[in-house]
């Protein structure tokens, strides 16, 4: 396991070149069009990078090194077409996406040479370390003082955000969550409502 998230295969907004991508069609029209790869865009393989192979230890190399950097937020798969009917042979086309918090240039050219298929080097606004601090914390402390009855949590890499689950979760604690952490930080959801 290489703790690398795959997401479910559902319609999800691709972001090329800065501006939003519609469709998977739509998305390989404009990464075949793409000549020279920038941060933060998705890429084509470059010559003498290493061959791209769909299968997860050709991933490893890339993800260790990439979770081996301070500023590193994240990394997870985007399906551009539906998988095959065997997954073990065709897991079907992706982007390898991977997130730090800044150095966007010195970090793809870092990858590149490990990963030859598509790579998308974007920016997220917190560390998978302040991410981890975060969980942690509403594990013990910050969640008995915030009232929070805590069944679980997790990391969401792709939304760069906690995701918590409690039994309940009444408007002032919500606040009090985005007040502490910030803004979309922590994703929480309750199992039941409370009724006015």
């Amino acid at each position: 396991d290489l703790g690398l998230p795959l997401q479910p295969r559902q319609p999800r907004l691709l972001v090329h070149a800065g501006r939003p991508v519609h469709s998977a069609r739509q998305a390989t029209h404009r990464m075949q069009a793409t000549r020279r790869p920038r941060a933060g865009t998705l890429g084509a393989n470059p010559p003498g990078a290493a061959k791209p192979d769909t299968q997860e230890p050709y991933l490893e190399p890339v993800v260790r090194v990439a979770r081996a950097q301070p500023d590193f937020a994240g990394v997870w798969l985007s399906y551009l077409a539906p998988m095959g009917n065997n997954v073990a042979e065709d897991p079907g086309e992706f982007v390898l996406n991977v997130a730090f918090t800044g150095q966007l240039a010195r970090h793809q050219a870092q990858l590149r040479p490990r990963w030859g298929g598509r790579l998308c080097v974007t920016r997220q606004q917190r560390s998978y370390r302040q991410l981890v601090r975060i969980q942690r914390a509403l594990q013990g402390e910050a969640g008995r003082d915030l009232g929070l009855r805590v069944l679980g949590t997790g990391i969401r890499e792709s939304a760069n955000a906690v995701t918590l689950e409690v039994v309940v979760l009444e408007e002032r604690a919500r606040e009090a969550l985005e007040a502490r952490y910030g803004a979309g930080a922590v994703q929480a959801t309750a199992v039941l409502s409370p009724v006015a």
